[in-house]
Parts: C-alpha cells; sequence; structure tokens
C-alpha cells in the first residue's frame, strides 16, 4: 500500500477506538487549517436513532489521536472529552 490516501478509500474504512474496542462509524469529513494547509482531524457522524427529531451530534478525532490506518480500518485512541474539548477550540480559532 502506497503513502497516499484518496478521501473515497479514506470514507470506507472504519473506525475503532483501541481504548475500548468501540466501532464510532465512518469519516464523512475531514477538517484543514487553512493557516498551514495541514490536516487537523476527521469528523465521523454521532449516534442518533431518530435524526428527524434530535440534533446529530459529530464526533472530531484530532488527527494526532490516530494510530494506524490500515486496509479496512482507522485505529484512534480516544478517551472521554477530547473529542469535544478540540473541536470547542477549533471553532473558536476559526478554522
Amino acid at each position: 500500500m502506497s503513502g497516499e490516501l484518496a478521501f473515497c478509500e479514506l470514507r470506507t474504512k472504519q473506525v475503532v477506538n483501541v481504548i475500548d474496542g468501540k466501532c464510532l462509524g465512518r469519516v464523512c469529513d475531514i477538517i484543514f487549517s487553512r493557516h498551514s494547509s495541514k490536516i487537523l482531524g476527521f469528523i465521523v457522524p454521532g449516534e442518533s436513532a431518530l435524526r428527524i427529531f434530535r440534533r446529530r451530534e459529530d464526533l472530531f478525532i484530532p488527527f494526532e489521536k490516530v494510530c494506524k490506518i490500515g486496509i479496512d480500518v482507522i485505529l484512534v485512541e480516544l478517551t472521554a472529552g477530547v473529542c469535544a474539548k478540540k473541536l470547542l477550540e477549533i471553532q473558536g480559532a476559526g478554522l
């Protein structure tokens, strides 16, 4: 496997947290920094059984929390609260 990866390939991979083994879903978006042109992280759709009645909370996964991008899966190491905190920092910075 080469070092390059297209977004369409990334979207097909399941994201799994190595801390608890939970499957978080698939990547639906990538967040870049306008200033440094670096990837800041991925967005995975949040859980919501009835999206019509309830707003979906998307999950932000900081790029530094990605352990490995494999053929079928993306392994991440997430502890409680790290995603919400980082997303608030990014939104506050206007990126």
